[in-house]
């Protein structure tokens, strides 16, 4: 039976951690040109914090990336997330402070693997690079994310990891992803 993202969103960490380990990256190819719906799969202390600061859902989005045609993936591929109003899994995914123009934060590239030096957590992943010269401290400059394919049948659904960079520590967290529809904001 297929893996299905409420399943995958409330999975136990140590079943995500063990598809983090044994899954694959999506190709570049079918991540490109879409956007994702994501959740953040949390602790309870940490679900508190995230809902004040608005974060506990997003879209992700995924785009060919400078100077490249639409549909060309190659990489690497470019994307930014996009705010989502606070809700449950069956709430709708509506951006803020509207759909029209929603607020774009977390630019970041996409590569089939970590692409600067440090440990790669994750070599199997893809690997978004947040430290983009339009991100800042409180935009996602500190963020690294290493995303899978849980399900080698189902390139719909997505699991991330994201690490964040603040001296010796680097808190983690898991998010999933599924398909939700075309690139086209």
């Amino acid at each position: 039976m297929p893996l299905t993202y409420q399943e995958l969103c409330t999975s136990p960490r140590a079943r995500l951690e063990q598809y983090m380990v044994e899954a694959k990256g999506p190709s570049l190819s079918s991540i490109c040109g879409y956007e994702f719906r994501g959740f953040n799969v949390l602790a309870p202390h940490e679900k508190a914090v995230m809902w004040l600061m608005s974060n506990t859902r997003f879209i992700k989005c995924f785009f060919p990336g400078e100077g490249r045609a639409q549909g060309d993936a190659t990489e690497p591929l470019s994307g930014y997330n996009l705010k989502v109003k606070n809700g449950g899994l069956d709430d709708k995914w509506e951006t803020v402070p509207n759909e029209e123009k929603p607020n774009r934060v977390g630019h970041y590239r996409v590569y089939a693997t970590r692409n600067r030096p440090g440990k790669n957590l994750y070599p199997s992943s893809v690997f978004l690079d947040y430290a983009q010269p339009q991100n800042t401290l409180f935009t996602g400059s500190t963020i690294d994310d290493y995303v899978v394919q849980p399900d080698p049948e189902n390139p719909d659904l997505l699991l991330g990891k994201a690490y964040t960079r603040l001296g010796l520590m680097t808190p983690a967290s898991f998010f999933c992803l599924e398909r939700y529809q075309k690139h086209a904001r």
